[in-house]
């Protein structure tokens, strides 16, 4: 399997491009920092050249995140990993427990998908 055809860049970009308005970069300054070309850094933005892990290591230290940041969502497994963990958490809960998360999560993504 190719793994480099599982990746989606246009969602890397997307991801890097909002950490660098959100923190006030412009392509100049994130180039600079990354030691790349401006028209890199906007060609990797739209998803239209695909960053190896030492220039996806270099953006998350500008950032100050870390490289999953960048990467989240791309694997065709977070699903399933998330569905395991979150059974993980609730095999040991009563059932009142499990109503008051069920409560707790359904207002946390309520709160979310009003953010966006």
């Amino acid at each position: 399997m190719d793994y480099e055809e599982t990746l989606n860049y246009r969602l890397i970009g997307k991801r890097i491009r909002e950490l660098r308005e959100k923190f006030g970069m412009t392509q100049e300054n994130l180039a600079e920092a990354i030691e790349v070309s401006v028209p890199y850094v906007s060609h990797i933005e739209r998803g239209m050249k695909r960053p190896g892990l030492q220039i996806l290591v270099r953006i998350a230290v500008a950032f100050e995140v870390t490289v999953d940041t960048l990467l989240i969502g791309n694997q065709t497994a977070d699903k399933e990993v998330a569905c395991a963990e979150v059974q993980k958490l609730l095999d040991d809960c009563s059932p009142k427990e499990r109503r008051m998360l069920l409560a707790a999560t359904t207002a946390i993504k309520n709160v979310l998908r009003d953010e966006t």
